[in-house]
């Protein structure tokens, strides 16, 4: 069976980095490198992860809208290819989210800018495309 990201030396450079340093796995500059990385993980069934806060759940069960970003944005922020978001001492219900790559945006963060699983999605996500998961 094949393991994503790749392993060991059939691995690109960026993965095995990570691998060895025990850092983030994904780091990518590129917009369509992200693209395709986000695409084929859902195409092998690895899905984004959106946490929302335990007081939320039952809300959630109902459908996820966008909400303003630090930034301006009105997105829902998730992860793929990497643990979800959970801050610090807060309890979190997790849901994975089934829908095409099309509708998954890559996020470029942190301080060099560049993609490590942090991804967007701009409109509403119906509770149809949700399936909460524990981690």
């Amino acid at each position: 069976m094949e393991t994503f990201p790749p392993q060991g030396e059939s691995a690109p450079e960026q993965y095995r980095y990570g691998q060895e340093h025990g850092a983030e796995i994904i780091d990518v500059e590129d917009f369509e490198e992200a693209r395709e990385i986000i695409a084929d993980a859902i195409k092998r069934g690895e899905l984004p992860i959106v946490s929302v806060p335990e007081e939320y759940k039952e809300v959630a069960h109902i459908g996820i809208e966008p909400n303003t970003t630090w930034v301006g944005e009105k997105i829902i922020a998730g992860t793929i290819l990497r643990p979800p978001y959970v801050p610090k001492g807060e309890s979190r219900s997790f849901f994975k989210i089934h829908v095409p790559p099309k509708q998954v945006e890559p996020r470029f963060t942190g301080p060099d800018g560049h993609f490590h699983g942090v991804v967007a999605f701009r409109g509403p996500i119906s509770s149809d495309d949700m399936e909460e998961v524990s981690l």
